[in-house]
């Protein structure tokens, strides 16, 4: 096991009564963001890096081995609503505020409109600004 997932690994009081390994918490985080099929991404404020999820990708129209770079995400967003998009992207970085938005997307490879929920918050206690991504279809 890594350092960064015995940090997580449950004690043996959260043990399941049958004996079994215990669960790591990242696993079972990752298996509750599959489920619920959304996209996530992380952008590091200190660094300015940007991590997109597989889904993330996915939903911006890019294959899941590609590289996609928060600009040419930017880009997949219709242009009619992109800059209001990025203010609120800006002001939420600036003023570390969650923030709301339904905007379209156009997919990179697949030209499928689709529109998105996009959740996002910042967090003091690792510098980093989350953006949670649903189909806005997928929801009705």
């Amino acid at each position: 096991m890594t350092k960064n997932r015995e940090k997580n690994v449950a004690t043996d009081d959260d043990r399941a009564s049958n004996g079994n390994e215990p669960f790591v918490a990242i696993d079972l985080a990752l298996i509750a963001i599959h489920s619920a099929n959304i996209g996530l991404w992380i952008i590091d404020t200190a660094t300015k890096k940007f991590l997109p999820s597989t889904r993330t990708k996915e939903l911006f129209g890019y294959l899941p081995e590609e590289e996609m770079s928060l600009e040419e995400a930017m880009l997949q967003i219709v242009k009619k609503h992109r800059r209001a998009v990025l203010e609120a992207m800006a002001s939420a970085l600036k003023q570390r505020i969650n923030l709301y938005i339904e905007c379209p997307v156009v997919g990179y490879h697949d030209h499928q409109q689709r529109w998105l929920n996009v959740t996002g918050g910042f967090s003091d206690l690792f510098d980093l600004l989350l953006f949670v991504f649903r189909n806005k279809r997928l929801q009705l």
